[in-house]
């Protein structure tokens, strides 16, 4: 039998980009403190890396239990849907 993960894991990534391409307006609406902007940004990056890299080098204020390095990264090795 195939191994089907890989598969699986584009889909879940495909998945993932369309959610955060419908719910991005609202959650910057939504705002919040630095601490969650980081963790929208990161989706954001989804679909827009270069935004999202640039968003996150603009914040102040880093989640506990993150990195600015690991965001940052993170945005950079997103590829544009």
């Amino acid at each position: 039998m195939p191994d089907l993960r890989p598969h699986g894991f584009a889909l879940i990534c495909l998945l993932l980009s369309v959610a955060c391409g419908q719910s991005w307006p609202a959650m910057q609406a939504a705002g919040g403190s630095d601490d969650w902007k980081g963790l929208m940004t990161m989706a954001h990056a989804i679909i827009d890396p270069a935004a999202g890299y640039s968003a996150l080098s603009a914040l102040n204020g880093i989640e506990s239990g993150n990195s600015r390095s690991n965001m940052l990264f993170w945005a950079a090795t997103r590829k544009a849907p």
